[in-house]
């Protein structure tokens, strides 16, 4: 797979949005190395005080490639061009994105990537033992970035943050198993603000989509 061909198929798959101001140019050109080569420039990760590639593989198609091989082809090949960033969630394919992460990725480059996963869980005992599944599959024994998965509406927030499942993750956090809590969201932009607004001062990113109608 060429480079331009990968980097088409990434930015046409949505593993990240990337606005450029009016009138300028997307560079997606290489900005340093690294051990692995060639590295994709950095941008800031939400609040995080971290930098991640501008562009990430994501989970999803991972989980949902017809082969293992193939899926060991779009991880190594991502890494070939420039990619440091990876996304999973633990319901992609019930676990089957994560098993190929830590069958393909985490052995041999877990500490030369940011690694971020997801649980949907809806109660703070599911939550923690989705994360410890979770590093399980992916053979690591952190992740650098965990996301309350799939804020779907107000409600939703409301009773997640009210049963407890962040401060839940909270705690894997000052165990050394997380580096940083965010959440994602990809229906209701008002149940997006919701969760922010509750938990206020205590999120370090957030994946959501953009909207020029939001």
């Amino acid at each position: 797979m060429k480079r331009r061909e990968f980097l088409e198929n990434l930015l046409a798959a949505g593993s990240l949005a990337l606005v450029p101001q009016a009138g300028h140019a997307v560079n997606l050109g290489v900005s340093a190395t690294d051990r692995l080569g060639p590295r994709l420039p950095l941008r800031p990760f939400g609040r995080s005080g971290e930098q991640v590639t501008v562009l990430g593989v994501g989970g999803f198609h991972i989980g949902s490639a017809p082969s293992e091989r193939l899926a060991q082809e779009v991880i190594e090949t991502g890494l070939e061009e420039g990619v440091r960033f990876f996304d999973t969630a633990a319901n992609y394919q019930k676990g089957r994105s994560e098993e190929r992460y830590g069958k393909f990725l985490t052995p041999k480059y877990r500490e030369d990537v940011f690694l971020l996963t997801k649980t949907a869980a809806r109660t703070p005992e599911k939550a923690a033992a989705e994360v410890e599944q979770s590093l399980s599959r992916m053979k690591t024994d952190y992740v650098d970035a965990l996301l309350v998965h799939a804020i779907g509406t107000v409600k939703d927030a409301e009773a997640r943050v009210n049963a407890g499942v962040f401060d839940a993750l909270v705690k894997l956090k000052e165990a050394g198993k997380i580096r940083y809590l965010g959440f994602s969201g990809h229906l209701e932009t008002a149940s997006l603000l919701r969760f922010l607004e509750l938990l206020d001062g205590r999120l370090d990113v957030a994946l959501m989509p953009i909207n020029v109608v939001d």
